[in-house]
């Protein structure tokens, strides 16, 4: 054959498949070649090679086959792994946006009971005043009853006064006129006795 070269063994490295930009697959072919590079001279083969063992070539066939099946399972469990850790990595999304929107609901809870607190201290205070001023009311209406009872009081006391001082005006009429009668009679008398 021409340019035979050593047999050496490929390294077996399985490389991360990647994506291009566009979601097609990348595929990167590794390429060996001896150190002797592309200048080297050919050589003449001295003896025809012996034709191989096949067994040797079936038992390297069937180690590279069940080295592709092993690949090619570990390439599925990968990507079983690959997708697993895409739904944990979802999960872990959606807990981060729950723990965010409990820590929203939190604050908003708060602020809720903050102000239900304040609501409840302005109806006590509220209903202090309107106590206040029913009180306050209270003592109002029997201050007014209070007074319209000495108001009656005194217009009964007033209305007696007038009652009496009619009275008595009434009886120093009647005096006078028993008095101007009285002297009228007197001074008849005197008049006759004169």
């Amino acid at each position: 054959m021409g340019n035979e070269q050593p047999h050496r063994p490929r390294p077996n490295r399985r490389r991360p498949r990647g994506q291009a930009p566009d979601g097609t697959p990348v595929v990167r072919l590794d390429i060996y070649a001896s150190s002797e590079g592309a200048r080297a001279q050919q050589q003449q083969p001295q003896q025809a090679p012996e034709p191989p063992d096949t067994s040797e070539l079936d038992r390297r066939r069937a180690e590279l086959e069940r080295n592709e099946a092993s690949l090619a399972t570990r390439a599925r469990a990968l990507d079983q792994r690959e997708q697993a850790l895409a739904e944990r990595e979802k999960e872990l999304t959606e807990a981060h946006h729950a723990e965010i929107d409990m820590a929203d609901l939190e604050r908003h809870r708060r602020r809720l009971a903050a102000q239900e607190e304040a609501l409840t201290e302005r109806t006590h205070e509220v209903r202090r005043l309107e106590q206040k001023l029913e009180e306050r009311e209270a003592k109002l209406d029997e201050r007014e009853a209070h007074i319209r009872l000495e108001l009656d009081l005194k217009e009964d006391e007033l209305e007696g006064r007038e009652q009496a001082v009619a009275d008595q005006e009434e009886r120093l009429v009647r005096k006078e006129r028993e008095l101007t009668t009285y002297v009228g009679q007197l001074q008849g008398r005197l008049t006759v006795a004169k």
